[in-house]
């Protein structure tokens, strides 16, 4: 009864907030990479259309899309560079030349830097996003590829198609100071929300490799798909249940339960699926079908298709855009908090001092006293990080709320 009510109680007090501090929302965008027409689809997510296509290099591979939401960088394998577009525009505003074969690009969680992974010469480009312009490089393995950074910031894994392995590059030196074995032909890699785990696509063996990022070693694999799926690219939802993987020439998608690293389900798309996106609030995944040259939108309450979008020539890597507005991220933080009260986590206490906080940041953003509004993020993260210290949180609980914070600070300096 005491779990019962605790539940009621934080739902109630919930929807209070959603009432008492009205939002601003305007819908989130996927940029899709178009590798055979050399082109962006941006798709608004509330209606399911195309707004604007924005031409960039030749052959497009992976977009990423930097924490504020105001810029998407696309690695342009063919002429070996990277665009850079400004999110309000829609338009190129720098081009940044980069080593041969780029495919891959992630953003750091500050926004200060972007990795680029080059097939063609083995290694990886740094990026200061401040002035666009290489400032490190750094030699993998043999085919560079997929590219994620974890959480804190601290490590970037960049899978080694032809090496069969994935090499791990602490972002304080951009040095790699491991590499872990996976299975045959690693093409994409994506970490948890709370950076416990790496999970890395095995194009040519069909199974999903689970890396410890504590311990730099594979602890599960996971057979996705069927002979020759020929697997593409994944996403993990943002709460971290759930991993969607593309099978290419079995036109589908797997979903795997992240607690017991099993698939739990197969989607059937379009033609040709490459890559995979979510949106913020974890709802819908968006997967582009090559040989379609089309959007499949996957609701992942019922892991159904529910439209299908019309976008460029080969579509094959994308990106959604974070929460549009400070507001909104910082409602969905209370969210976040919400559901530790409801789940015993949190007592009274705790959970109304921080909720409070962020409601109090929420009300500065809609003064527009964004210093003020900092100054609450900055005490929320103090106060998480009280709570992990003295054991009330864990790290896979703590960790998520304050890089989104840290995530908004951002948006707001």
């Amino acid at each position: 009864m005491r779990f019962k009510m605790k539940s009621i109680k934080g739902l109630l007090f919930g929807m209070l907030l959603a009432l008492l501090f009205p939002l601003a929302l305007s819908a989130q965008r996927a940029y899709v990479a178009n590798r055979g027409s050399n082109d962006i689809s941006v798709i608004d997510t509330s209606t399911n259309t195309v707004v604007a296509t924005v031409p960039v290099g030749s052959f497009p591979n992976g977009v990423a899309i930097n924490p504020s939401g105001t810029r998407a960088y696309v690695a342009n394998a063919v002429s070996s560079s990277v665009s850079v577009i400004d999110t309000s525009t829609n338009t190129v505003v720098a081009t940044v030349a980069v080593a041969g074969g780029s495919v891959g690009v992630a953003i750091t969680p500050d926004g200060a830097h972007a990795y680029v992974t080059s097939t063609d010469s083995n290694n990886v480009s740094v990026i200061d996003t401040s002035t666009n312009t290489v400032v490190a490089t750094v030699a993998g393995a043999f085919g560079t590829s997929g590219v994620a950074i974890t959480p804190d910031g601290g490590h970037v894994y960049v899978t080694d198609f032809f090496s069969n392995s994935v090499s791990v590059i602490d972002t304080s030196t951009n040095m790699v100071v491991t590499t872990v074995p996976v299975g045959s032909s690693p093409s994409d890699v994506a970490i948890s929300p709370d950076g416990t785990h790496a999970y890395v696509t095995n194009e040519f063996s069909n199974s999903v490799s689970v890396i410890d990022t504590s311990t730099n070693t594979v602890v599960a694999t996971v057979p996705v798909g069927s002979s020759g799926s020929n697997l593409g690219s994944l996403a993990i939802t943002p709460d971290g249940t759930h991993a969607y993987v593309t099978n290419f020439f079995v036109n589908s998608v797997s979903v795997i339960d992240t607690s017991t690293n099993t698939v739990v389900t197969t989607v059937p798309v379009a033609s040709s699926p490459s890559g995979v996106a979510i949106t913020p609030d974890g709802a819908h995944a968006y997967v582009t079908n090559e040989l379609s040259n089309s959007v499949s939108v996957i609701d992942t309450s019922t892991n159904t298709v529910v439209t299908t979008v019309p976008v460029g020539s080969f579509p094959f890597g994308l990106a959604i855009t974070p929460f549009d507005t400070p507001q909104r991220a910082t409602q969905a933080i209370i969210n976040s908090v919400n559901a530790l009260y409801s789940q015993g986590v949190l007592n009274s206490g705790q959970y109304n001092s921080l909720v409070k906080t962020l409601q109090q940041a929420i009300k500065l953003m809609n003064a527009g006293k964004n210093v003020g509004a900092i100054q609450n993020l900055n005490l929320f993260v103090s106060e998480v990080n009280d709570l992990l210290n003295s054991g009330v949180l864990i790290p896979s609980q703590a960790n998520p709320l304050i890089s989104a914070a840290n995530a908004v600070i951002a948006r707001l300096s």
